[in-house]
């Protein structure tokens, strides 16, 4: 069991970004993990801890147009993988096993950088084509069995979310969509696949 969070908008408000990590925290005590985008159409940006959320962020997340994050609850690949993963031009946040994963790395003829098999994921969303949700929602149908899942992908034109099995809620604020595994003020769950374009900065 791990937790996700993140935004997707113009500019997050810390004190909720904050608010939902804490709530992510108690589904993944082990470690913690952001990556973000910039808006610019290009550039994202990561920051690890291998050890529990301690309510510390980056001080850039700030100007984020789009966020992901994941608390970890370690059950594959140890303590010190954290994420969210890197995976050829994006990321991804994953919770829940993907039982065959090696077999998918051998068919699509990648090496995973990680034990993890979350990571799987990523790369399959990264070798697929059309729009990101599409590629997110292809990506999880791959695993065999099909075991409770739910994921956060980050690419630099946009933000998936999966929810199959597992819990993601979402709740529409002013200044964009906050996202987190536990129940939080407004929020409502999301069913299957929901994705949404990241703003450009004008500061690109």
């Amino acid at each position: 069991m791990c937790g996700l969070f993140g935004f997707v908008g113009t500019k997050p408000n810390p004190a909720t970004i904050v608010e939902l990590m804490g709530l992510a925290a108690r589904r993944g005590p082990d470690s913690y993990g952001f990556a973000w985008n910039y808006g610019n159409g290009t550039l994202l940006d990561c920051m690890h801890q291998a050890s529990p959320f301690n309510g510390m962020y980056p001080a850039n997340l700030g100007v984020a147009k789009g966020i992901i994050g994941h608390c970890r609850l370690a059950t594959s690949g140890g303590v010190g993988t954290v994420q969210p993963l890197a995976c050829g031009a994006g990321f991804v946040a994953h919770n829940g096993n993907i039982y065959n994963a090696e077999e998918l790395a051998d068919k699509i003829q990648v090496k995973p950088k990680t034990p993890c098999d979350s990571e799987i994921l990523g790369l399959l969303v990264n070798e697929g084509k059309g729009p990101l949700g599409k590629r997110l929602e292809r990506a999880a149908g791959k695993r065999v069995p099909k075991s409770p899942l739910a994921a956060l992908a980050l690419w630099p034109s946009g933000l998936a979310a999966i929810a199959d099995g597992l819990p993601i809620e979402m709740a529409e604020r002013p200044e964009g969509v906050y996202l987190c595994s536990q129940p939080f003020a407004g929020s409502v769950p999301i069913k299957n696949v929901v994705s949404w374009p990241i703003v450009r900065s004008t500061h690109a």
